[in-house]
């Protein structure tokens, strides 16, 4: 141990700042060199770099710091990789940590927000556009809606200025210069892990639509191919199925097999272009009675990330 006198120059010094930090790429650093051999050194306090690791997680754990938890994890087990020395109270700590990150994890939710495209309409202190969202109040917001077209068997626009700012005359009539779609799709910049998602349907959709379009596998699959593309182009994290309702059996089963099929070929998509999966959601009804005709709950929910309750309109 070092003299207290001393406490500007004592061996292991640097390594014991790393700790205090969990400075993973510093650790890695020091341990390529001569600080290797002061792997196990104590600070005044009698305390080794893997002690003050093992502090530094645990006030963490105290402020909720997923962030700090997950490389306090990574920062400990390098240490011991080079061989720094274990006793029973390290390993306490350490399993207090995991425990800690599983737990945090564990815990975490969605707050799901929808933006409607025509509140862009609403007079007064009514008027949204996407740029008015605060995106630290979500972690998934989702676009209402997207239309199905029959016609190109595709997802589109319910507005002109979804995918392009209105103009006239040439000048752009709207708040932004940039599309309703751009909008909403930027607010990710502001919050890194928020998700966005298109809402496919809404109540203006009605089943025959859904029906016609989903009903047979070979137009179903032509329809989510062009799902990727669209949600791709348009920078989008996934697609949220809004059908309002499937009303009568073979409404029911066409749901599952489009829950399930679009999952399937979002996980493909994924496979083969090495980008993260598109997520998948649906919102549904919340009645219990329209929830026995409209779905197959044990067929939709392995294929879901989660699902939706429109708990609402009850009466």
């Amino acid at each position: 141990m070092h003299n207290d006198d001393d406490d500007d120059n004592y061996p292991g010094k640097l390594l014991h700042q790393a700790a205090l930090y969990l400075n993973v790429d510093l650790l890695k650093d020091l341990l390529i060199g001569d600080e290797i051999n002061n792997i196990d050194a104590t600070d005044r306090f009698g305390c080794t770099p893997l002690h003050t690791a093992c502090l530094s997680a645990a006030q963490a754990t105290l402020q909720n710091d997923t962030r700090v938890l997950d490389s306090s994890l990574e920062f400990i087990m390098v240490l011991i990789d080079h061989g720094a020395d274990l006793n029973v109270q390290t390993v306490y700590c350490l399993l207090l940590i995991i425990v800690f990150i599983y737990t945090i994890h564990s815990q975490q939710f969605v707050v799901g927000c929808y933006f409607t495209n025509w509140s862009q309409y609403r007079q007064g202190y009514g008027y949204f556009i996407p740029s008015y969202i605060d995106p630290s109040l979500c972690t998934h917001l989702y676009y209402a809606f997207a239309n199905i077209n029959i016609k190109f068997r595709s997802p589109s626009p319910f507005e002109i200025n979804d995918i392009k700012p209105i103009r006239i005359n040439n000048s752009i009539k709207s708040l932004s210069s940039m599309s309703m779609y751009e909008q909403f799709n930027l607010l990710k910049i502001k919050n890194h892990r928020l998700k966005t998602l298109l809402s496919l349907g809404g109540a203006t959709v009605n089943s025959t639509k859904f029906r016609y379009i989903f009903q047979t596998n070979k137009i179903r699959q032509e329809f989510i191919r062009n799902t990727i593309k669209y949600l791709r182009k348009y920078k989008f994290d996934g697609l949220d199925i809004d059908w309002e309702y499937p009303e009568i059996d073979k409404d029911r089963r066409i749901f599952s097999l489009l829950i399930r099929d679009y999952r399937l070929a979002f996980q493909k998509e994924s496979l083969l272009t090495n980008r993260t999966r598109l997520l998948l959601t649906a919102a549904v009804a919340a009645y219990r009675p329209k929830i026995e005709i409209s779905y197959n709950i044990k067929e939709i929910s392995p294929f879901l990330d989660f699902i939706n309750l429109m708990a609402y309109d009850y009466h």
